[in-house]
């Protein structure tokens, strides 16, 4: 009857809001040891990927699933992000020292602007496709800067999408961080590159490229 299919409709609604909240909670916990944040980020956007997808999903069996299956992969993730992230830091710490008007100066500040914005918008992606794609670690970075230098409008557009909840968190008070925020980029990042990639690749080739699980749930 009508009026069942509208209850339904309205209980589906409140059990996303609920568990997309849930995660941001759950996120915020498990990355309060500060090691647990690359861990607790795969689960995140385990939960924000099923939600964008429209599957069905248990919150803490994805969570910990997933963090599981890819836990190598996230630690390889942030360990290329903190050594392209300190020579980037080094470099533009070295080039105040130096003279502004010099054309090595420009130069390397250029490159060191282009080279931390690919890092920025790899990031966003790179979460959202190390869930999705069955791929080892150098395919998915190939993958990934495939994806940025062939889409870097889109990109670049998601990555700023993806970031205002985050800017959002300097003006907003602490709940929303604790229960919204987080999950609210997760969620950006993971519709955008969901979008990406379906856009990049036939279905035929996406398919290929699916981990199996994610077409049985």
């Amino acid at each position: 009857m009508l009026w069942q299919k509208k209850d339904g409709d309205f209980f589906a609604r409140v059990d996303k809001v609920s568990t997309f909240l849930l995660a941001n909670f759950v996120w915020i916990v498990l990355s309060i040891t500060i090691i647990g944040i690359p861990f607790a980020t795969l689960g995140l956007f385990a939960v924000m990927i099923t939600i964008v997808r429209g599957k069905q999903l248990e919150l803490f069996h994805t969570f910990l699933t997933t963090i599981r299956q890819h836990w190598q992969k996230a630690l390889v993730i942030i360990l290329a992000d903190v050594l392209v992230g300190g020579l980037l830091v080094a470099n533009l710490t070295i080039l105040p020292m130096m003279n502004g008007g010099d054309l090595l100066v420009i130069l390397s500040r250029s490159i060191t602007i282009f080279v931390g914005s690919v890092l920025l918008m790899a990031n966003v992606l790179v979460w959202p496709l190390v869930i999705m794609v069955n791929m080892g670690i150098n395919q998915l970075f190939r993958l990934v800067l495939l994806l940025v230098f062939s889409h870097p409008f889109k990109c670049a557009g998601i990555t700023l999408l993806a970031l205002l909840p985050l800017v959002a968190a300097l003006i907003l008070p602490i709940a929303f961080l604790l229960f919204a925020l987080v999950s609210a980029t997760a969620y950006m990042a993971s519709y955008g590159t969901w979008l990406i990639i379906r856009k990049h690749f036939s279905p035929a080739e996406l398919e290929s490229l699916l981990y199996k699980q994610e077409h049985s749930t």
